[in-house]
């Protein structure tokens, strides 16, 4: 069986490309509609291009163990990262039109990200939530993409699968943003700017969970990557392969500042840590 899915993961992954990067920025409010400018100049807008929508509404519901094990292992060199979410994308703001995403997101020790999405329908979004797995019945096939073919339906929930027996994870904690999207004509360069990010709980977390959290080596870096963003500034988000082009370059240089950040960490700590007063400190 290991040596099945190793050989559907290679025929899945785009080897011709190499190893994908992810680099995050924050910019200030006054320099957002710049850099769109200057995107829309430079690339293609990534999303619903028939519908030439302009922006995209998105809210994602974070799924974590009791232990938020997901947090604490993204402050961690020694093991894999995982990121367990369901998205719910609406085009314009249209709830009319709205996608809901299972992803799985997985980096490795060398920095390379792995993600695998499938689309749930209703009764497997309700499974998920409660902490069962994904069961591909023919609504589920019926709501993700035509072109998917079967067997890579079967390996991708095969792996989004084997996280929720191995972890079983629950609903931690929800955000929503607005995203505008861009990707170069040949896929190797995709960039997202993300504003008016907010957050709530959706779950509680027990307080010895937070203290041994408070008490763990990271915790420092953890609140300086908090105090790293400030409500109204833009999360720029590039995804490349290979080089950035020189433009990217200049202009991350002059409208932005490099910045680690992840939206699930600062719900984390913004909603269930900082309430403690240790943010204060």
């Amino acid at each position: 069986m290991e040596k099945i899915n190793n050989l559907l993961g290679s025929l899945f992954k785009k080897r011709f490309k190499g190893p994908r990067y992810d680099r995050k920025y924050i910019a200030d409010p006054q320099d957002i509609q710049k850099i769109l400018d200057s995107l829309l100049e430079e690339m293609e807008r990534a999303y619903y291009r028939a519908n030439n929508t302009q922006f995209v509404d998105i809210k994602t519901l974070y799924f974590d163990t009791p232990s938020l094990s997901f947090f604490q292992d993204h402050f961690s060199s020694k093991n894999e990262r995982y990121k367990f979410r369901i998205r719910w994308y609406n085009p314009d703001g249209n709830s009319e039109h709205q996608s809901c995403l299972l992803e799985l997101k997985i980096k490795n020790l060398s920095g390379q990200t792995d993600k695998i999405r499938v689309h749930l329908d209703p009764d497997n979004l309700a499974r998920v939530i409660s902490g069962k797995t994904v069961s591909v019945t023919k609504d589920f096939v019926k709501a993700n993409p035509i072109h998917l073919s079967m067997l890579k339906i079967w390996w991708r929930v095969h792996q989004i699968n084997k996280v929720i027996s191995r972890f079983n994870p629950r609903p931690v904690c929800s955000t929503s943003f607005r995203r505008y999207a861009f990707e170069s004509s040949s896929g190797d360069l995709r960039l997202t700017v993300d504003t008016g990010l907010s957050y709530e709980a959706s779950c509680s977390v027990e307080e010895n969970v937070i203290n041994d959290i408070q008490n763990e080596k990271f915790w420092r870096t953890a609140k300086l990557r908090l105090h790293g963003y400030c409500t109204g500034q833009a999360i720029v988000e590039v995804k490349h392969f290979g080089n950035i082009p020189k433009w990217l370059s200049n202009l991350i240089w002059e409208r932005a500042c490099p910045q680690p950040f992840s939206k699930y960490c600062y719900a984390i700590i913004a909603t269930f840590l900082e309430t403690t007063g240790a943010i204060a400190k």
